[in-house]
C-alpha cells in the first residue's frame, strides 16, 4: 500500500519509539479458484482489486484436456496482468481427483510434473507462485503417511517441487525473484490437524528452508473464536515469514442455519412480511429459489440482516485477525459465479454447503434495479472496497 510521505514517517517513528516492527498493511484480493475466466476488466475495475488469485488443476493439463498455451482463464489472467494488477497462481495437485498418486523420485512422473510446473509459471507470469491448494483434501491418506524409511511421500514431493523451482531461477514480471509460498494446510483449529504427521514434516521446513518466502494456508472456520485460533497457530509455528490465505470464510457458521424457517424470530417474521415471504420457507429454500428467479439488493440485504448468524462486519473483524497475525496476502471470493454458485440448479442444503453467502459480489441472488451495477453483499463489499491500494 501507497502511503503519504508524512503518514509513513509517523508510522516509522511510533514504531522505532515503541521498539516493534511495524504490522505489515493486508492486503485483500479476490479470488476466482478454477474459474480464472471470470476474471474480466469491467468486473475487476468495480472494486479496483489488486491482486488476483486463482488455481490450476495439474491432472487436467497433464493428461492433455487442458493447454497453458490455449488456455481461455491463462489468457484472462494475462489481460488482467496487463492492467497493473498482480497474479497469485496455486498449483492444484488434484491426486485424488485426477486418480494418480505423488510421483516417485526422480521417475519420469515427477519429471513431468515438475516440466508442467516450471511451463506454468513461464505462461501465467504470477507475482507469487502457491505449490499446493489444499495438501490433505487433494492428497491420498497413503501419500500422507510415513514410509517404512519415515518419509512421507507427498512431502517429499513439495520439498523436491521447491527445490526445482529454486533451480530453474525464474523471474517475477518486476524482473526480481519469483516470490514461492508453499504449505495448504486447511482446518488448524483441529488439534488432529496440527498433529498429523504431514503438518509436523512440513511446518519446521516452511519456516526455515530458502527455497519458499511465503507460507500459505485456508482458513473456513465456524466462528472468529476458531479463526483466530488456526492463524495464531500458524504464526507460532512460522513466526518470521509472511503468511498467504487464499481462501476464508465462516461458512461452517451459516451451514446449520440452512434448515431454519425465514420466520424463526421477530426480525425474521418482519422481513417476511415486508417482502411477502412465507415464514415456514427454509433459508435453504429462500436460497434456491433466489437463484433461480433473484430478488432484488434490497430484499438481499434485509434478508441478511435479518439473520443473527449473519455479521455484515465478519469480513472486516477476519481481515483485522490476520493482520495481527502476519498475513500479508488474503483472496476473498468475489463472484457466485466462481465461489459457490456456478450453476443456479444447484440447491444450496446437507450436500451442498452455502460458499454462495461469502463472495462481495451477489450477481446471481440479486439484482439492482435499471441494471446499473451487479448486486454485492451486505457489508462485505465496503470492507472490500476499502482495503484495495490503489493500482499503479
Amino acid at each position: 500500500m501507497r502511503l503519504l510521505p508524512s503518514f509513513a514517517l509517523l508510522l516509522a517513528a511510533v514504531s522505532v519509539a515503541s521498539g516493534a516492527a511495524p504490522t505489515p498493511r493486508l492486503e485483500l484480493g479476490a479470488n476466482f479458484n478454477e474459474h480464472l475466466d471470470a476474471a474480466t476488466q469491467p468486473e475487476l475495475d468495480v472494486t479496483g482489486v489488486r491482486w488476483i488469485r486463482g488455481f490450476l488443476p495439474a491432472g487436467e493439463f497433464l493428461d492433455g484436456r487442458r493447454t497453458l498455451r490455449s488456455d481461455a482463464g491463462v489468457a484472462t489472467f494475462r489481460a488482467a496482468a496487463a492492467t497493473g494488477r498482480k497474479l497469485a497462481i496455486t498449483l492444484k495437485w488434484d491426486f485424488k481427483r485426477s486418480k494418480w498418486r505423488v510421483p516417485a523420485p526422480a521417475s519420469a512422473a515427477e519429471a513431468k510434473a515438475f516440466a508442467w510446473a516450471v511451463e506454468a509459471v513461464r505462461e501465467v507470469k504470477p507475482d507469487l507462485l502457491l505449490l499446493v491448494n489444499e495438501l490433505f483434501v487433494d492428497t491420498e491418506e497413503a501419500d500422507l503417511a510415513p514410509g517404512a524409511d519415515g518419509t512421507i511421500p507427498m512431502v517429499r514431493f513439495l520439498q523436491r517441487l521447491a527445490a526445482h523451482i529454486a533451480a530453474a531461477a525464474l523471474k517475477a514480471p518486476s524482473g526480481k525473484s519469483l516470490s514461492v509460498s508453499c504449505g495448504g494446510f486447511t482446518r488448524l483449529d483441529r488439534a488432529e490437524m496440527r498433529n498429523h504427521p504431514a503438518t509436523r514434516a512440513l511446518l519446521p521446513w516452511l519456516a526455515t528452508t530458502p527455497h519458499v518466502s511465503h507460507v500459505n494456508f485456508h482458513l473456513h472456520q465456524v466462528d472468529l473464536a476458531q479463526f483466530e485460533s488456526a492463524v495464531k497457530f500458524m504464526r507460532a509455528q512460522v513466526p518470521s515469514r509472511p503468511l498467504v490465505v487464499t481462501e476464508f470464510s465462516l461458512v461452517w457458521a451459516y451451514r446449520p442455519h440452512m434448515s431454519d424457517r425465514l420466520g424463526i424470530d421477530n426480525a425474521g417474521q418482519a422481513f417476511a412480511k415486508k417482502y411477502r415471504r412465507r415464514p415456514d420457507q427454509t433459508v435453504a429454500h429462500y436460497l434456491s429459489a433466489a437463484a433461480r428467479e433473484p430478488v432484488t439488493e434490497d430484499e438481499l440485504h434485509a434478508f441478511l440482516a435479518s439473520r443473527s448468524w449473519f455479521d455484515p462486519q465478519s469480513l472486516e473483524k477476519c481481515c483485522r485477525l490476520m493482520e495481527q497475525n502476519g498475513v500479508v496476502l488474503a483472496t476473498y471470493a468475489y463472484l457466485q459465479a466462481s465461489s459457490g454458485l456456478e450453476r443456479a440448479q444447484s440447491p444450496v442444503g446437507d450436500t451442498q454447503p452455502p460458499w454462495r453467502l461469502n463472495p462481495i459480489f451477489q450477481e446471481r441472488h440479486a439484482y439492482v434495479p435499471g441494471g446499473k451495477r451487479a448486486a454485492v453483499n451486505l457489508g462485505f463489499f465496503t470492507t472490500f472496497v476499502g482495503r484495495q491500494s490503489p493500482l499503479p
